[in-house]
């Protein structure tokens, strides 16, 4: 009987004791068991700023590539309208596809800002752009882009140059895009000037080169 009793309390006592250790080790946070205090915020502040710098780095090369369809769409057009103006007594066919090659740029540039540094640009023959050059006739009335915007476009537009051969027309485009977003620009910009071997110094302009051609087959 006496031992019987002393192995029903031995019992007790162990459940007891395994009752109260279990509710002290489920009152205690997770991480102090573990030892991870301080884990999450470790990785935070070893993963956060790489993860940011690369997604910045990915939606700034995303509206590269954008600006790159642009220009190329530019320079196709710029050598048609050099291919299809003729027009005596007005503008060049030179100038008609420059101006033509604005109207499709005009899209990237980034608006009239002061912070940007852009001065006004000129057209070829050394004026500044008019009022009205940007824009068109269409039915629902007068569609283009301001003069002060032109006179931004011509100004980043540093080549719209025409070269004529045996039945087609080429149209050489070179536009400085503006690169808009901050940190990912100057991480495309670095890497760009670690693989050429170069710096470039700008971190904001990054010269777009483009080529388009049309058939002219009636010039010889």
């Amino acid at each position: 009987m006496r031992r019987a009793l002393a192995h029903f309390t031995e019992r007790f006592r162990e459940h007891l004791f395994s009752e109260a250790s279990a509710e002290a080790r489920a009152s205690e946070p997770e991480g102090l068991l573990r030892g991870e205090s301080g884990t999450a915020m470790v990785e935070f502040a070893l993963f956060f700023w790489p993860q940011l710098v690369l997604t910045l780095a990915i939606l700034q090369f995303a509206l590269l590539q954008y600006g790159y369809l642009i220009v190329q769409q530019a320079a196709d057009l710029g050598a048609r309208a050099a291919a299809v103006y003729d027009l005596p007594g007005s503008i060049s066919a030179d100038d008609a596809a420059r101006r033509m090659v604005a109207r499709q740029c005009a899209v990237l540039a980034p608006g009239v800002q002061e912070s940007t540094g852009i001065e006004a640009g000129t057209f070829s023959g050394g004026s500044t752009p008019a009022e009205g050059e940007l824009s068109w006739n269409s039915a629902d009335g007068k569609l283009g882009f301001t003069p002060a915007r032109g006179q931004q476009v011509y100004a980043l537009l540093k080549e719209a140059k025409t070269t004529r051969a045996a039945g087609e027309i080429t149209c050489d485009v070179t536009f400085e895009y503006v690169l808009q977003i901050p940190v990912g620009a100057q991480f495309l910009v670095g890497l760009n000037d670690i693989a050429r071997g170069r710096s470039s110094g700008d971190y904001t302009i990054w010269p777009i080169k483009r080529s388009g051609r049309s058939v002219a087959p009636w010039i010889r």
